[in-house]
């Protein structure tokens, strides 16, 4: 259960991303932003500080048939159990880390997820994306949400790295706990991960 101090946290969260962009322009397919949080299946994406084996992961959004599952650990969890790093999940299966989070964790579903493309000034360019979920303000909710830049200098893209067997891929962003972070992915390196475009169904534009 969340206390106050965690509650003014989540509340006041706004991750700033950049979309990473190795690999495009080849044979990989992109996944915009409303399919990588509404995949079919269970998909585990980690907030974690650096692209490194001892990078502790700080959060977990977990993607189930759809439903986006935010997993963090509570401030009176701090110490209790041991974070995970990325080199811990590069052993683990997706179940695996699910199976763990689900009992090591607290949780926040965020429902109604809306996607919203920022355009420049010309009004025909995505620079950004939004996306946002609005849960309430109960111990068990929160508001959220993430704002992705394509190209911003302070926030270089992540490229697709690897750590022992197991590849990873996504985002860089701005976070409360570190000036920059990743949320990243296992990968198996057939996606680009890229903003929704002007259009696309269901996306609003800024």
């Amino acid at each position: 259960m969340k206390n106050k101090w965690q509650s003014m946290i989540a509340v006041g969260a706004a991750l700033c991303m950049c979309a990473a962009m190795t690999g495009c322009g080849g044979s990989f397919k992109g996944m915009s932003m409303s399919e990588v949080f509404s995949q079919s299946g269970a998909h585990v994406w980690y907030n974690c500080k650096n692209a490194a084996k001892d990078s502790e992961i700080m959060s977990y959004y977990v993607i189930e048939d759809g439903t986006v599952t935010y997993y963090y650990y509570s401030h009176d969890m701090f110490g209790q159990p041991s974070r995970l790093t990325l080199g811990d999940v590069a052993g683990m299966t997706d179940a695996d880390v699910i199976s763990y989070v689900k009992e090591k964790t607290s949780a926040s579903v965020l429902n109604d997820l809306t996607f919203t493309v920022v355009t420049d000034d010309s009004g025909n360019e995505v620079v950004s994306e939004i996306i946002h979920s609005d849960t309430g303000y109960d111990i068990s909710s929160f508001w959220h949400m993430v704002e992705i830049f394509y190209s911003k200098d302070e926030y270089l893209p992540v490229e697709s790295f690897q750590i022992f067997d197991a590849y990873f891929d996504g985002y860089t962003h701005w976070s409360y706990w570190y000036s920059h972070a990743c949320l990243v992915t296992k990968t198996d390196n057939k996606f680009d991960y890229v903003l929704n475009k002007i259009g696309d169904d269901g996306v609003k534009v800024k």
